[in-house]
């Protein structure tokens, strides 16, 4: 879940269409994002892109069962299908599958994250 002062975004159960990566930033295309606004009882399905910039750092893991995992390839898309999602001091945490194929998790800690969706933006906070 990603707050922001208009609502909140949350990303669990969404696909990941695209990612790029440049200068400092990574943007990352969703599908079948949930919104739930603070002004409004309504819940709304969006596609959107989450857009990180400053980053940090950037890491992604699979994990293989019995406490083993291994380093997964950062290059692309390290996940498509989110299962769970959390965004704490800086920090999004994603975690599901690549190609069907179960765990992987990938971390992005960044200055700033901003949701984009038909014309609108909102700052997480």
């Amino acid at each position: 879940m990603i707050h922001a002062d208009i609502g909140s975004f949350d990303l669990e159960n969404s696909r990941i269409n695209d990612v790029l990566r440049g200068d400092g930033e990574i943007t990352i295309s969703f599908k079948s994002i949930r919104f739930k606004s603070n002004k409004h009882q309504v819940n709304e399905e969006l596609n959107a892109i989450v857009r990180l910039s400053n980053v940090t750092s950037e890491s992604a893991t699979q994990h293989l069962g019995g406490g083993v995992e291994k380093s997964a390839e950062l290059s692309g898309c390290p996940i498509d299908t989110v299962e769970l999602a959390s965004f704490e001091n800086g920090t999004l945490n994603l975690q599901g599958y690549k190609k069907n194929t179960p765990w992987f998790c990938w971390e992005i800690s960044a200055l700033s994250i901003t949701i984009e969706w038909g014309g609108n933006r909102a700052t997480a906070t």
